[in-house]
């Protein structure tokens, strides 16, 4: 983290559950933050984002912004075009312009993705690897704004759960920490380690022992088990050593 003392980090997406974390932890260190969100700066919006990055010349920017809801992308795939493609490319432009380093957040949906959100996804993952900078994939991440922990707490009754799905996940903390190293990593793709996939009829279960559970049908682009790289991706660790070979295409730097 001392490492951010001495350098100018312009986050997009500032106001998001994870973006909100990683900008307390970047000024807990005397780093100068600039906190940019819808409201501020769309990143969709190129006149927005160049004119943003040629006034205060940021050295590293956490691309965070994102159309964050899968099923508003399925009725709308444009939503997701815009923000993830669109917004994607106009930050890597702008940063191309000023020498600036970018991450940009990604998402396990983008592993042979079935949705909208997770197709831009990985075209925003693409964009990123082709500038020569580094993408910082997630995979769900349990304290944020609207997951289904917080949809099970905020219900009475029985717990809604789609089918027997799988899922992994990672601590905000990951999360955070995962942007912060990719912030001043070689290029290349990383995730954390998520150990392993969960059942969410298992982990409601823990979670409420007193409350039935009510399976409901999956929505449009639900997967049973979430895949932890896709198929045409390898594992490297961060020595650069593969840990597990799908194909040569694709390696993923996996932090343990």
């Amino acid at each position: 983290m001392e490492q951010y003392a001495n350098e100018l980090v312009l986050v997009t997406g500032a106001n998001g559950s994870i973006g909100t974390h990683v900008t307390k932890l970047l000024r807990d260190v005397g780093c100068t933050v600039l906190d940019t969100d819808i409201q501020t700066m769309n990143v969709r919006k190129w006149d927005e984002v160049i004119t943003t990055f040629y006034k205060y010349k940021p050295t590293i920017v956490l691309h965070l912004a994102g159309a964050k809801h899968a099923p508003a992308g399925e009725e709308n795939p444009m939503l997701p075009v815009e923000a993830h493609i669109d917004g994607t490319s106009n930050v890597l432009n702008a940063a191309s312009a000023i020498n600036a380093q970018v991450v940009t957040a990604s998402t396990c949906k983008a592993c042979n993705p079935e949705t909208a959100y997770g197709a831009t996804k990985l075209v925003a993952e693409r964009l990123t690897l082709n500038a020569n900078q580094v993408v910082a994939r997630f995979h769900n991440v349990v304290e944020t704004a609207g997951n289904v922990f917080q949809i099970w707490e905020n219900t009475i009754g029985p717990v809604l759960v789609a089918g027997e799905c799988k899922r992994y996940f990672i601590t905000l903390d990951e999360a955070a920490g995962l942007v912060l190293f990719c912030g001043l990593a070689e290029h290349g793709r990383y995730i954390v380690n998520p150990g392993k996939a969960q059942k969410m009829d298992e982990v409601a279960a823990r979670l409420y022992p007193e409350r039935n559970l009510e399976y409901i049908s999956k929505r449009r682009g639900d997967r049973l088990k979430e895949p932890l790289i896709a198929s045409d991706e390898c594992f490297v660790d961060q020595y650069g050593s593969v840990l597990k070979v799908e194909s040569a295409h694709d390696r993923v730097r996996v932090m343990l």
